[in-house]
């Protein structure tokens, strides 16, 4: 039955037109409370205790048609994760450690696996990066230099840089962490941002917009009522609406959820 209804599942998929999908398998992260933020860095009471996963991990590409899996990247002693395949689907934009280090920073290289190039560095972790119109990538960074007010975990904010890593610069001000930004149709960078600040510090996490250039910083989504973390949202082509996570609560780990839509206009 297991087959079959993955049988079933691949033909939906390849019916849409789809015919490959890039993705990460890595450990979850070891943060003792489970929090959906807190899965790189290393603990604030503690150097020596990173909350990023156990060691172990593949990029990888399955074919919808064949069900067949090529590995594009297997560190067993680092971790891959955030992979996001370039508009002209020719390259893939991921946030990878290799094995003996302990940050994040992102790589890119062809969908075939081959040139895979290093774009940031440094002692912090650059994570769930994303393609901006022009070429520029957009992604959240441990650069912010801050950590959760209530917690061990380290803050990530937004942050922008050119394909090659020059020209790096702080998008957003935001006091706490943010998450997975993803590009809209109009141009605006879609991301979760956390309202701990002269709000509650656990029932605010929904989604925002701002210009790729760090201006116009607007609610998009939620915000006007606690509760549930909306995350992981990317737009839906040829409408008006995005589909994202709802973890509930103050989220889960590893953005764990359910699977629905919204819009602003709703």
């Amino acid at each position: 039955q297991e087959m079959a209804a993955r049988a079933a599942a691949f033909e939906r998929v390849a019916a849409c037109g789809v015919e490959e999908i890039v993705f990460a398998e890595r450990a979850p992260g070891r943060d003792p409370q489970g929090h959906y933020y807190a899965n790189f860095g290393y603990s604030c009471c503690d150097p020596d205790v990173w909350l990023h996963g156990a060691d172990g991990g593949r990029l990888l590409k399955l074919d919808v048609r064949t069900g067949r899996l090529t590995a594009l990247v297997d560190d067993p002693g680092g971790a891959v994760r955030d992979p996001e395949v370039r508009h002209d689907g020719r390259r893939i934009l991921f946030s990878y450690r290799p094995g003996g280090t302990h940050h994040y920073h992102l790589h890119e290289m062809a969908v075939d696996g081959t040139g895979m190039r290093r774009i940031t560095g440094g002692p912090w972790d650059d994570v769930e990066g994303a393609y901006l119109p022009g070429g520029e990538l957009v992604f959240c960074s441990t650069r912010c230099k801050r950590y959760i007010g209530c917690w061990l975990a380290p803050s990530a904010t937004l942050h922008r840089c050119g394909p090659d890593g020059g020209e790096l610069r702080r998008l957003s001000s935001g006091s706490f962490t943010e998450n997975t930004p993803a590009v809209l149709p109009d141009g605006r960078v879609l991301y979760t941002r956390w309202e701990y600040v002269n709000r509650d510090p656990v029932g605010f996490h929904h989604l925002w917009t701002i210009g790729p250039d760090g201006t116009g910083q607007m609610v998009y989504f939620g915000n006007m009522h606690r509760g549930g973390v909306f995350i992981d949202a990317r737009p839906i082509p040829g409408t008006d609406r995005v589909v994202m996570i709802h973890s509930p609560g103050h989220g889960r780990n590893e953005h764990a959820g359910q699977v629905v839509t919204g819009s602003e206009k709703a």
